[in-house]
């Protein structure tokens, strides 16, 4: 499965995609600030899916049509492009 990892704070907010592995794990790019470590502090981790027709031809079939076996607290359903996962978390560097 296809992701966008966000990545926001006072001042900051990156994006990158990642897919998800058979196992379950998802590992990305290093978020920097110019190459450099981020300054200690509270950031918003948001973690989100493409839409079901963005997906690889495998996801598609276990996601079904426009998403619907997608449930739980974390999927949400849009009219157009049908249901994705969301999630959120706030984190704290130090």
């Amino acid at each position: 499965m296809n992701i966008l990892i966000t990545l926001s704070g006072k001042n900051y907010m990156a994006q990158a995609k990642a897919q998800i592995a058979k196992d379950g794990s998802f590992i990305s790019e290093k978020f920097s600030s110019y190459g450099t470590a981020l300054k200690a502090g509270t950031y918003k981790v948001e973690i989100s899916s493409s839409i079901v027709s963005l997906q690889p031809v495998d996801v598609q079939k276990l996601l079904g049509s426009k998403g619907r076996n997608l449930v739980g607290m974390s999927a949400s359903d849009d009219f157009v492009n049908g249901k994705t996962l969301s999630y959120c978390k706030e984190i704290t560097m130090t």
